[in-house]
């Protein structure tokens, strides 16, 4: 028996929306002539560069994160058949998640929390623990502290923590963190993730 935790946003739960989503929020703002930055971060920087502009695209743009940022996108394919049979073998399961470190849309830490159980509703029978608001650099300290000896994670900051640490890494595969050296998963059905799991060798 092992335990194994996973991150949430761009690992289990398929954040591939955002993309679509966003890309209206990036040409509304672009029109406005105010900022075509990156999405969330710079929809942020353009508030606090003008502050005074005529901004019904940002309070738009904040009713938008309040009602769906924490809760639309579902979980991948295989996550559920794959946490039942961690579950039935024997492991612990654990969530380490940076959802409810930074607080998007006037939402509250206890209004994220709520939404991410109900998208954890599928597998919340399969879970061991949620741990929320971690930043990134402190995720690998956290799986520490529970006895995690593999964790499944896609965040670039986490992966660059993780290189002396005996915590065993599988990384999410994504466009953004493929400079780093691992065993990555794109499919989490359980024949193949399986596989990741013997090649990281880290639970027994």
């Amino acid at each position: 028996m092992g335990t194994i935790a996973f991150d949430l946003d761009g690992t289990i739960i398929d954040t591939s929306l955002q993309e679509k989503d966003f890309l209206y929020w990036y040409e509304k703002v672009a029109r406005l002539g105010k900022y075509n930055g990156r999405v969330v971060h710079g929809m942020q920087c353009a508030k606090d560069i003008f502050p005074d502009a005529d901004s019904k695209v940002f309070s738009d743009f904040d009713s938008y994160i309040e009602r769906f940022w924490h809760s639309r996108y579902p979980l991948k394919p295989g996550v559920i058949e794959l946490f039942s049979w961690l579950k039935e073998k024997g492991h612990k399961v654990f969530i380490i998640t940076s959802r409810g470190a930074d607080v998007w849309g006037g939402s509250t830490f206890d209004e994220v929390k709520e939404d991410t159980i109900k998208c954890l509703q599928p597998i919340v029978d399969f879970i061991d623990g949620v741990y929320m608001g971690i930043p990134s650099n402190e995720k690998i300290d956290v799986c520490k502290e529970c006895g995690v000896t593999v964790y499944v994670d896609d965040s670039p900051t986490v992966l660059e923590s993780a290189k002396d640490s005996e915590v065993k890494m599988i990384i999410a595969d994504n466009v953004y963190n493929r400079e780093f050296d691992g065993i990555r998963v794109s499919s989490y059905c359980p024949a193949f993730f399986v596989d990741a799991l013997e090649q990281v060798g880290g639970l027994d």
